[in-house]
């Protein structure tokens, strides 16, 4: 590389990911760059605010996959993305997206996993591990998600199962922890006192999102017989569970809550037990510090109910784009207190609307 510019990687680092894959064919020079760890992670930074929306269309045997380009003063751009595999005959699931990388679980029970990076089209098969439940259980639950292990430089997938002892009345579980570097599963021996709130998860209003280098869940205490949902936070170094301080508000003040990511930030999302018609949205400013957590917004437009998800956080943190009821998205303007809708257009099945699902994710483009 020594008679390449030395502004160069600087310059290449600005383009989009499309553009560097034709950049790669100009000298063995520029394609070693290009791939460099380090270029990689120069790239995502300076990629950081540029976002794309990810949407999940889904039915029995059938399933589109569509990628929006996202701009505050355009309409968004419709691109169907097609993933390197196969998934005819199956029902994937999305279980989140980190740096550009897609998680998708598909294949019986959606036991099957891949990582995948819709820019480059690079996808990679985890392997996979057998699930199997004790005897005498019922009302199982899988919940996998994507992660980043900062401190590692590592890619991992968590993956929580639940179940219920129907003798008992009580939950066990196991943890599950996949290494991308390592290409490894390993068992996880942790002490896990909460369980996922059924109505939760079954309810659009259930997510989980990765800050600080750690998975953050909205959970509930198995051992106490109040039902306060707590946030827990597993860390991706350590292995190890840990409660994150919440806003201050009175207990079981919210029937439901979820978690989200904001500007960097995590946030959370309460819908009020005595009045459903609202939802607020605090972000904790300084991570893990009780007192940095704002109240960001309320909101009580009935277009929005039941569920509300902030996306992404746009114009300096003026602007929140919302998800509403699977499908329906919004510009909101925290000073102005109005929105205005985003209208991304559908693939069109010709089938009703409850026939299938949807879903999205906001994901940024990538080297990764």
């Amino acid at each position: 590389m020594s008679d390449e510019p030395p502004l160069l990687p600087e310059i290449l680092s600005r383009l989009p990911v499309k553009t560097l894959l034709r950049c790669r064919s100009v000298s063995k020079d520029w394609r070693e760059l290009i791939d460099s760890p380090d270029f990689v992670k120069i790239h995502l930074n300076q990629s950081k605010g540029t976002y794309k929306v990810l949407t999940f269309l889904r039915q029995h045997h059938y399933s589109i996959i569509s990628s929006h380009s996202l701009s505050l003063n355009s309409r968004p751009t419709f691109v169907k993305v097609e993933p390197p595999f196969n998934l005819t005959g199956f029902f994937p699931r999305d279980l989140g997206s980190c740096n550009g990388l897609i998680c998708l679980s598909w294949g019986e029970s959606n036991q099957e996993l891949s990582l995948w990076n819709p820019s480059t089209q690079k996808h990679k098969f985890i392997p996979t591990m057998p699930i199997h439940y004790p005897p005498h259980t019922e009302d199982n639950l899988i919940v996998d998600t994507l992660g980043y292990d900062n401190a590692n430089d590592d890619y991992k997938v968590v993956r929580l199962l639940q179940f219920s002892a129907s003798e008992r009345g009580s939950f066990d579980y196991k943890i599950l922890v996949y290494s991308l570097k390592l290409n490894v599963w390993q068992n996880v021996e942790q002490d896990f006192a909460y369980c996922f709130d059924r109505v939760c998860c079954n309810a659009p209003l259930s997510h989980s999102v990765c800050v600080h280098g750690a998975i953050h869940w909205s959970l509930i205490r198995k051992d106490v017989q109040d039902l306060n949902l707590v946030i827990v936070a597993f860390d991706l170094a350590s292995h190890s569970f840990r409660l994150v301080p919440q806003p201050d508000y009175p207990p079981l003040y919210y029937i439901l809550i979820d978690v989200g990511l904001l500007g960097g930030c995590l946030c959370m999302v309460g819908i009020p037990e005595h009045n459903t018609d609202y939802v607020d949205i605090w972000v904790m400013e300084k991570y893990g510090v009780k007192e940095s957590w704002r109240k960001l917004l309320s909101i009580s437009d009935m277009r929005y109910m039941p569920c509300v998800r902030p996306l992404v956080s746009l114009n300096n943190g003026k602007v929140v784009l919302l998800e509403a009821n699977h499908g329906e998205f919004f510009l909101y303007d925290i000073e102005k207190k109005k929105s205005k809708e985003i209208s991304i257009r559908k693939p069109c099945t010709g089938l009703p609307f409850g026939l299938y699902t949807y879903s999205s994710y906001i994901y940024q483009e990538s080297l990764v």
